[in-house]
């Protein structure tokens, strides 16, 4: 059959507006990797200058996933073995489902991941093919991890050695991003907290404009949470009911009451002045509806109250007027019900003025005898004999336990002191192992060497020994005035390399 053919005329070409924005796609925005001297899981480091170089091949880069319907979510980096024809041959079996923006701003962010390592994490932006694909409605609604894949025909990078010669971490000098694949809520990738999701920065202005908003909004964050909780919630409480009597009662004449508000963490407190500062005071109310307060009030720092008070000062002083006018009234009380005489129960007249006989006064003596306490010997109850003796024990129990504690704490520092004395002297060979550094390339280690591990004095020496292009060779103390003889963890291995040295490069081969 003839190929058609199509020859263009030599006519006025139309041109039509279209909208810059194809309404199936959704924006996305990514934690590509972390950077810094610090090892990946895969005991790799990437440096944020390399990431830098490495950020020139975002723009464009696939964003791959494998799907499994039945568990409704991403798997990892999904590879099969394909059979046919007696050969075989290793096939991805991830799906495109997005790409990074051409146009794609790339910026540094520091986060602080598992609420204890804080990393600096290189980011970027992309697009997902929503619309074709329905399961990235998940990716933007709950966010998945995210691992960078690599070309491996284009890194450069080298093994740093422990004190043995053998391979510690993969130092990268130079790379491509190949993909940046969707992983599963169970796979974890190599960088933690790398993952994709929903934009939380969105960059839909000028340049310039989105560092500002960004700027403000992290300002916006830092005065909202200046100096601990400052904005709290209002507690449903009125001038006068049970909790604001306990709470007046508690603080009268040392504070007044500026509001009754819950925290984030549901925790209730009220807002005290004195002197013109503000204090916090806790308080919890227990299932019998009665208020514990905490033992005393702390000063709340740049406490700034709320435009529209939640007491009213008038109905305040009023509330304090009734109550000081009941309690006068309540001490007048009692005060006449000290002073009055007892009445006969017959005539109703003070007994002083009463005239009737006591018809029965033996009967009221055997009386007031019945009314008096009998006295008990404890010694002679058989149940305080027994705590008695129980609570002797446990004092003695605890007199030994309270040793037992005092002599183990001893042990314990002796043995702290043991180990750091053990862990500094690991420091100090790994340090000299590294002999071929100066001592002006050592000197942060040697002055950090109490807070650094022994990973982190490695992997920083490692790094001073690429960047200064230093030559490892295995037999440094061997063939003395011989060249060094050096390979390349990138070559074939149709080579003359020894084995160990293949051995290397199947490992770093397999770990990226």
């Amino acid at each position: 059959m003839p190929m058609h053919t199509s020859i263009k005329l030599d006519t006025p070409v139309e041109f039509i507006n279209i909208t810059p924005l194809n309404p199936l796609i959704s924006k996305c925005q990514i934690k590509v990797c972390y950077v810094g001297d610090e090892p990946n899981r895969n005991r790799s480091i990437i440096t944020k200058e390399v990431a830098k170089q490495m950020a020139n091949s975002l723009p464009g880069c696939p964003i791959v996933g494998f799907f499994n319907e039945e568990k409704g979510d991403f798997e990892e980096h999904n590879r099969i073995i394909d059979i046919s024809n007696g050969k075989f041959e290793i096939k991805d079996t991830t799906r495109p489902y997005g790409f990074v923006d051409l146009g794609a701003k790339v910026w540094f962010q520091k986060f602080l991941d598992d609420g204890m390592n804080e990393r600096e994490y290189m980011m970027t932006e992309g697009w997902l093919w929503t619309g074709q694909y329905p399961e990235c409605q998940r990716i933007l609604k709950n966010g998945n991890n995210q691992s960078m894949e690599l070309d491996e025909n284009t890194i450069n990078a080298h093994w740093s050695k422990d004190g043995n010669g053998d391979p510690k971490f993969f130092i990268i000098n130079e790379a491509i991003i190949s993909k940046l694949c969707t992983l599963g809520v169970d796979n974890e990738p190599c960088f933690e907290g790398a993952n994709i999701g929903a934009p939380v920065i969105q960059f839909a202005f000028a340049d310039g404009f989105k560092e500002q908003v960004f700027s403000m909004m992290n300002e916006l964050k830092e005065l909202l949470n200046k100096g601990g909780e400052k904005v709290f919630t209002r507690y449903a409480v009125e001038i006068g009911d049970a909790l604001w009597t306990a709470l007046y009662s508690h603080v009268e004449g040392t504070y007044g009451i500026e509001s009754v508000c819950e925290d984030e963490g549901q925790k209730l407190f009220a807002v005290l002045t004195a002197d013109e500062k503000y204090y916090r005071l806790d308080f919890s109310i227990a299932e019998d509806g009665s208020v514990v307060f905490a033992a005393e009030a702390t000063e709340l720092e740049d406490y700034v109250p709320a435009e529209e008070p939640q007491f009213d000062t008038e109905a305040v002083a009023e509330y304090a007027k009734s109550k000081k006018d009941e309690d006068k009234k309540s001490e007048d009380d009692e005060d006449d019900d000290e002073g009055e005489e007892e009445k006969c129960p017959k005539c109703g007249k003070p007994k002083s003025e009463c005239e009737c006989e006591n018809e029965d006064d033996s009967d009221d003596e055997d009386e007031k005898k019945k009314g008096k306490k009998e006295k008990y010997n404890l010694e002679e109850i058989q149940e305080y004999v027994e705590l008695s003796s129980n609570y002797a024990a446990l004092e003695t129990n605890y007199s030994a336990a309270q040793a037992r504690i005092t002599e183990l704490e001893g042990q314990l520092a002796e043995l702290t002191t043991f180990k750091k004395g053990v862990e500094k002297a690991e420091k100090e060979k790994m340090i000299a192992s590294f002999y071929m550094l100066s001592d002006e390339d050592k000197s942060d280690v040697m002055t950090n060497i109490d807070t650094y591990s022994l990973d982190d004095i490695e992997a920083k020496l490692s790094i001073l020994c690429v960047r200064n292009k230093v030559s490892f060779n295995l037999d440094d103390n061997k063939d003395e005035g011989k060249d060094p003889m050096t390979f390349s963890l990138n070559g074939g291995m149709s080579d003359e390399a020894p084995a160990w040295v293949k051995a290397l490069r199947s490992v770093a081969s397999e770990m990226q």
